[in-house]
């Protein structure tokens, strides 16, 4: 039986309003719904997703972040997930090449560049963490993220000056 498409496009709006309006529990129980009718939308998998990295239950979020890659894999926020997941799941490998093809996607995103950057650090290539964090901050001056993780590296040379500089801004 044939979807109804209206009804998608309904659905999603309604899960997509509710995260709007930071009704993080509206929304996770929308696309939860979603999900059990479905519906494959990769912001539903995306929001549910979030509930299961915050019980930690990184394997199950893991797989619905994959799946949402999977039924749209030029979408910067499914893809963004997926890797912050699989950083936190303590696999920077598999993370870095889901931030390089989001920066694939689009070269001029700041949180890509800092992701990017900590993965780099997390695999102990401290030069190539540098320069992401350095093009984030081009792109974004402001990028705590960013400030934290060249902060990070300016501690571990023993440029304290630098990093104190770094981490109050």
């Amino acid at each position: 039986m044939a979807r109804d498409a209206d009804a998608d496009r309904a659905a999603v709006r309604a899960l997509y309003d509710a995260w709007q309006r930071g009704e993080q529990r509206r929304a996770t129980e929308l696309a939860e719904a979603a999900i059990a009718s479905g519906l494959e939308h990769p912001l539903a998998y995306n929001i549910a997703a979030l509930k299961l990295e915050e019980s930690d239950r990184l394997g199950e979020a893991l797989d619905y972040l994959q799946h949402a890659v999977r039924i749209a894999p030029d979408d910067l926020s499914a893809r963004n997930a997926l890797g912050l997941c699989l950083l936190r799941s303590e696999r920077p490998a598999a993370a870095l090449g889901e931030f390089d093809a989001l920066l694939k996607l689009n070269p001029d995103l700041a949180f890509a560049h800092t992701s990017r950057g900590n993965a780099l650090l997390a695999l102990g290539a401290i030069g190539e963490a540098e320069k992401s964090f350095q093009r984030a901050l081009e792109l974004d001056p402001e990028q705590p993220v960013a400030l934290a993780g060249l902060a990070r590296i300016g501690v571990n040379r023993g440029a304290y000056r630098e990093a104190r500089s770094r981490a109050e801004r």
